[in-house]
C-alpha cells in the first residue's frame, strides 16, 4: 500500500474530506449538481497540490463529481502532454451541441 492510500484511510484525513464536502453543500464545485442520500458519494476530493497530499489546508483542495474529477485528471494529463489549455478546449468545443442559427 503507498503512501497516498495509506493517508486516505486516517481519521484525520477522513474528517477531513466530509467538511470540505459538507461546506460546499453536498455540491460539485465544477458543474453545480447537488447530490443527496447514497449518491453523496459521488462527490470526491481532488488535490491542487498532489505532492503536498497530506497538507489538509482547505486551499489545496476542490470537491468534484466523479465526472468531473476524470474530466480534471484527463485534462492535466494532456496539458502534461503538451496539449495546452487553449488546443484542449478548441477540440473540446468541437463536440459541444450547437446553436441554431
Amino acid at each position: 500500500m503507498n503512501k497516498h492510500t495509506k493517508f486516505r484511510q486516517t481519521a484525520d484525513w477522513k474528517k477531513f474530506r466530509l467538511v470540505l464536502i459538507e461546506k460546499c453543500g453536498f455540491s460539485c464545485e465544477l458543474c453545480g449538481t447537488t447530490y443527496t442520500g447514497k449518491r453523496k458519494k459521488m462527490l470526491q476530493v481532488h488535490h491542487l497540490l498532489p505532492v503536498r497530499y497530506d497538507w489538509l489546508e482547505p486551499e489545496n483542495f476542490k470537491v468534484l463529481c466523479s465526472n468531473c474529477h476524470d474530466l480534471v485528471e484527463r485534462f492535466a494529463i494532456k496539458k502534461s502532454w503538451g496539449i495546452y489549455k487553449d488546443k484542449w478546449q478548441d477540440l473540446l468545443n468541437d463536440f459541444m451541441p450547437k446553436e441554431k442559427k
